[in-house]
């Protein structure tokens, strides 16, 4: 017997920028189990586009669609200062909620989401898709396989050059780099770590944007477990300047990854013996001993047995009691580190960025 199809979860869209439209209708348009019934956005073309293309009903303000229009999930695309409030709302007309990140100004405005969302009885998805990445997903394996044996140090180094003058760049609509590409990898690197996060040091500066929000972030990490991760993300550094993008630590041997693909190099600890302490004086005045270790190295593509994406999960919450991969509480955690980072950018300008 054909196992019966589950509705289609109806869906009303925020928003249609670039997240809204290339990231969410996007990811979703052609998928049969959702079906887009509504959107909104201030720009009459663009919900000319959605109804020539979606067949959907357009809304000019948030507000309307969530009074008029029938919907089982609400994704929340509109600029993060408004992430907070219209999740609320969108929780009060009944629906579940897919909100981008970060998904609030601070960690009180994202307790007070969670709240909402229990007194409504509805499930808040924050949009950490990073966490579904096949390099995340990779790395996380990886680590869990032992091969490299316990992490120690996590480095990483995300760094391009690109001035941007949109609202972005300015601190009132909660932008800057540490908000923006900085939530997506402290939350993937934090799934990384093993413990919750105890110190945090940053250092940010605003070097080519404009605007006055930061373009270049140094961050330094210290888990509960003792393991360190070190961040430099920029906008900021100068084209084909060469970085390792990831470089992982571990007491058995060392994991870097260039993005396509991983080199390993391990040993395995069961065929290593004991190196005892010789405190006799040196022969020949010589450092160092005669010990080799049967290192071993491997490259392998970056490749992971799961293929499930956010939407996978999201679908699976609402219509198959899965298990919901990117809670709440797991983002606040991140909130948390970010709030304890964000400090104010200082009066710092490059030479040619400074007014005579």
């Amino acid at each position: 017997m054909a196992q019966k199809t589950k509705r289609p979860i109806r869906v009303g869209v925020l928003g249609l920028g670039r997240a809204g439209w290339d990231i969410h209708v996007s990811g979703i348009r052609n998928d049969s189990r959702y079906v887009i019934v509504a959107v909104t956005d201030g720009l009459p073309e663009r919900l000319e586009q959605a109804s020539s293309e979606l067949g959907c009903e357009t809304f000019r303000n948030p507000s309307s669609l969530l009074a008029s229009a029938r919907t089982d999930l609400i994704i929340n695309a509109m600029p993060s200062q408004f992430h907070a409030s219209l999740t609320r709302d969108a929780f009060k007309a009944g629906a579940h909620v897919v909100v981008e990140k970060p998904i609030a100004r601070n960690v009180r405005e994202a307790q007070g989401m969670v709240r909402a969302a229990r007194a409504a009885g509805r499930k808040l998805f924050p949009h950490h898709n990073y966490r579904f990445q096949t390099m995340v997903k990779h790395l996380r394996e990886t680590i869990a396989s032992g091969i490299i044996g316990d992490v120690f140090e996590i480095k990483i180094n995300i760094a391009q050059f690109g001035r941007r003058n949109d609202w972005q760049t300015l601190k009132k609509n909660n932008g800057g780099l540490l908000n923006n590409h900085g939530t997506h990898y402290i939350d993937w690197v934090m799934q990384l770590m093993g413990a919750p996060i105890k110190d945090v040091f940053s250092d940010m500066k605003l070097v080519s944007d404009s605007g006055n929000a930061e373009d270049h972030v140094r961050l330094l990490l210290r888990a509960r477990n003792g393991c360190v991760a070190d961040f430099h993300l920029s906008t900021a550094t100068a084209p084909k300047t060469s970085m390792p993008l990831c470089l992982i630590l571990g007491t058995c041997g060392t994991l870097e990854c260039a993005g396509g693909e991983s080199t390993i190099r391990y040993f395995d600890p069961k065929r290593v013996k004991e190196l005892p302490i010789d405190t006799r004086p040196p022969e020949g005045r010589r450092y160092g001993n005669d010990d080799r270790l049967p290192w071993k190295e491997k490259t392998v593509p970056v490749s992971s047995r799961d293929k499930t994406s956010f939407y996978d999960n999201v679908y699976s919450v609402l219509r198959e009691r899965g298990k919901q991969v990117v809670t709440p509480e797991s983002v606040i955690d991140v909130l948390r580190v970010i709030d304890r980072a964000r400090v104010p950018v200082k009066n710092w300008r490059p030479a040619y960025g400074r007014k005579s």
